[in-house]
């Protein structure tokens, strides 16, 4: 697992209730998180229309939210499970053991697939087209192993949302 050697991310995490919203601010990494978001896995663009969503009413006051970067996410990682096995800090609960998208990507890649299209009454094949299929491989941040990893950000692959800006 990645945590093995490490020692952590010094974090400095307080709570706060700000302009009517739950907050997460980590002074060491500059980092404000928001608390407590969805407890459903969504796929990616749903994710992306969420933070949108979380800008266009200015969640506590603010309109420069985001998907985490892969390094900001791995800055929550503890080094080691804590009582409910879980490698992350305790004031992040809504993260606990959970897998959540980043907003870095892996590579683009490419499928080609043909496609057949048929007369519905004959039959008959009608065309044999090749298509290319464009799909992204995002790296996603999964704080039940302590580790990270890539999955295709298509309608089959979903995780939990984790919505920061910078401050």
């Amino acid at each position: 697992e990645i945590n093995e050697a490490s020692s952590g991310f010094n974090n400095n995490f307080e709570k706060y209730y700000h302009n009517e919203h739950d907050v997460v601010i980590d002074s060491s990494s500059a980092l404000m998180w928001v608390d407590d978001v969805f407890w459903k896995e969504i796929p990616f663009l749903e994710a992306v229309e969420e933070v949108n969503s979380f800008n266009q009413s200015k969640y506590a006051g603010y309109s420069d939210w985001r998907l985490p970067t892969l390094k900001e996410a791995l800055t929550l990682m503890e080094p080691k499970s804590d009582y409910d096995e879980s490698y992350i800090d305790d004031i992040l609960r809504f993260f606990t053991n959970r897998t959540i998208w980043t907003s870095d990507f892996n590579e683009v890649i490419i499928f080609e697939e043909v496609r057949t299209d048929y007369n519905p009454r004959t039959g008959e094949v009608l065309s044999n087209k090749k298509h290319k299929i464009k799909k992204l491989d995002m790296w996603v941040a999964n704080f039940k192993y302590g580790s990270y990893s890539s999955v295709f950000a298509d309608s089959t692959s979903s995780c939990y949302l984790g919505i920061v800006r910078s401050f």
